[in-house]
C-alpha cells in the first residue's frame, strides 16, 4: 500500500532501480559514501536515479554529479550510482544534509545507459577499472 500524506503520494515505483546498466553485480567493486544531494540531472522531482556518473568534490571529498566543465574535482568521473537517492523527505521538503548512498567504484558497464558520461568521463571510469560492454570483445 502506497505512503499517502495530504497532496502526496508515494508507491515506491519511482524508487525502484534498473541496475541493466550494470553488466557483471559480481564483479563490481560498490562502497558506500558520502553524497551531496543538491546537484541536478539523472533525476526525477525528487529522486535522483541510478547510473549517474559521479565525481569527488576536492574539498568535501563527497560525491557529487561528475561535470567535465567543473573545477572543483567533480571534472573527473570516479563512480557510478549504485541505487536511486531521495532528494526531498516524504512532505515535499528539500533534504539538504548529505545523503549516503551506494556507488560502484569499479566494473562492467553499458556505457550507453549511464547517465551524465561523455567522452572525457568514459576515460577516467577506464582508468578506474571500468570495463565498457562496446570495448570488449
Amino acid at each position: 500500500m502506497p505512503v499517502q500524506l495530504p497532496g502526496k503520494s508515494f508507491t515506491g515505483t519511482d524508487f525502484t532501480p534498473s541496475l541493466d546498466w550494470l553488466l557483471n553485480q559480481h564483479t563490481a567493486e560498490v562502497k558506500t559514501v558520502e553524497i551531496d544531494v543538491s546537484f541536478t540531472g539523472g533525476e526525477t522531482d525528487s529522486i535522483v536515479k541510478s547510473a549517474l556518473v559521479l565525481g569527488i568534490v576536492t574539498a568535501t571529498g563527497r560525491f557529487k554529479q561528475y561535470n567535465d566543465g567543473a573545477a572543483d574535482g567533480t571534472e573527473v568521473a570516479a563512480a557510478v550510482l549504485l541505487h536511486p537517492v531521495y532528494k526531498k523527505d516524504v512532505l515535499g521538503n528539500a533534504i539538504v544534509a548529505p545523503a549516503f548512498a551506494a556507488v560502484v567504484l569499479r566494473g562492467r558497464v553499458d556505457g550507453a545507459k549511464l547517465t551524465g558520461i561523455d567522452a572525457a568521463g568514459r576515460v577516467d571510469l577506464k582508468a578506474q577499472g571500468f570495463l565498457f560492454d562496446d570495448e570488449l570483445p
